[in-house]
């Protein structure tokens, strides 16, 4: 696949024909997919290497304290464990991303974005830099859709744990954005 591209690439056949080696190391990188694969990495594990470590740390943990039959430790870092939001929330992305979770498209892209964003006005899908009251108003709404489909009667359970735990990021959210 790899010399046909380059051949097609000098040729001129697709796109625009590429004079050097550097620019058909280029089209080969980019059509190689490793660049996405990158990015993909990056904002999967890079961004949230603390949350993943602590995750990791409290396994290990729960993990000795079965070994060692300590039931109150264990039950310490189960608590702990179901009580942080972070870790509800990368359950929701992993879930959304699996396919375990399934919401409309649009709710699905919204969720996402939600969970993976660092920036609070485009985790609610506003431009950067929006103002504090567009902001309020993106998380006000936000946080109504999450709650009608929380409460939604058809919702499977899953999807509805998975919309309450995207209220209390919007709750987390419009708290944030009005603090002063």
């Amino acid at each position: 696949f790899g010399c046909r591209l380059a051949v097609t690439a000098v040729r001129g056949d697709q796109r625009q024909p590429v004079t050097t080696a550097s620019a058909l190391a280029d089209r080969l990188l980019a059509e190689s997919g490793v660049p996405a694969l990158r990015a993909e990495v990056a904002q999967r594990f890079t961004t949230r290497r603390d949350l993943l470590k602590a995750r990791q740390g409290l396994a290990a943990a729960r993990h000795a304290a079965l070994a060692l039959r300590d039931n109150a430790l264990a039950s310490e870092v189960e608590r702990i464990t179901d009580g942080a939001h972070e870790f509800a929330e990368l359950r929701v992305l992993n879930a959304l991303r699996t396919g375990a979770v399934r919401f409309d498209e649009q709710r699905t892209r919204a969720a996402v974005v939600l969970l993976v964003e660092s920036a609070i006005d485009i985790r609610l899908g506003l431009a950067g830099g929006a103002g504090e009251a567009e902001i309020q108003l993106a998380a006000t709404e936000h946080l109504a859709m999450w709650q009608s489909q929380a409460e939604h009667p058809l919702a499977t359970p899953d999807a509805a744990a998975a919309a309450r735990v995207l209220t209390r990021t919007c709750e987390a959210l419009l708290a944030a954005s009005t603090s002063p």
